[in-house]
């Protein structure tokens, strides 16, 4: 019994470096085995590629809502859910009067909910005072402003056009429009009292998104 325990203490080891916490497992190769370098790098590649199109859908999007054209943007989840809603309307009860026809005005849905909406700052920080820059915000509404095609349009959260003008921005009037190429999109507020826009947040400039910026 003790030529077994000296043996054991002389060559029963789990690495040359015992108690090393850089040595590797021993089960380490058998843990998730499944997933080659080749694998991976099929997961970066493929990570690329739908960095690539969604940098592609916001240059889309962008192009979209400086031109209005919005011919096979519509996806097929917001058709499903204007047949819901319709069918939920159906199942709710017939008019009272049966002749009556009731015609349904459906919002701009193109240029509505394109503004990050702001939240209360509940949960303050401990380091506000030190890491944090604060800007004072003025009062007023958030506006979407477009320019393209020679003119500027303002847009509500809600997506209504409520105002057109010419402007300086790039696309915003027609002597600076280069043929309707340069646009700019602009997250805004707008006070009634200075009648002025104030800008929050710059989505494309001279047609270069930056939502991701």
């Amino acid at each position: 019994m003790d030529d077994l325990t000296q043996a054991l203490s002389t060559s029963f080891a789990v690495s040359k470096e015992p108690n090393s916490i850089s040595a590797p497992h021993p089960r380490l190769s058998q843990y998730k085995s499944k997933y080659s370098v080749l694998e991976q790098s099929e997961r970066r590649r493929r990570f690329l590629d739908f960095q690539k199109s969604k940098r592609l859908n916001y240059v889309n999007h962008a192009r979209r809502l400086a031109s209005g054209d919005w011919t096979g943007a519509d996806s097929d989840g917001e058709e499903d859910m204007e047949k819901q809603e319709e069918g939920e309307q159906n199942q709710g009860g017939e008019t009272e009067d049966e002749g009556m026809e009731i015609e349904k005005r459906k919002l701009p849905k193109h240029y509505a909910n394109q503004l990050m909406l702001s939240e209360w700052l509940v949960d303050v920080p401990s380091e506000l005072d030190t890491d944090w820059l604060l800007v004072v915000c003025p009062v007023g509404k958030r506006s979407l402003i477009v320019a393209s095609k020679g003119s500027t349009a303002a847009y509500t959260k809600s997506g209504y056009c409520v105002n057109r003008f010419p402007s300086l921005l790039p696309g915003g009037n027609r002597h600076n429009s280069a043929m309707g190429k340069d646009y700019t999109i602009l997250d805004c507020i707008y006070s009634e009292v200075d009648r002025t826009y104030y800008i929050l947040d710059v989505m494309c400039w001279r047609g270069h998104p930056v939502y991701d910026c």
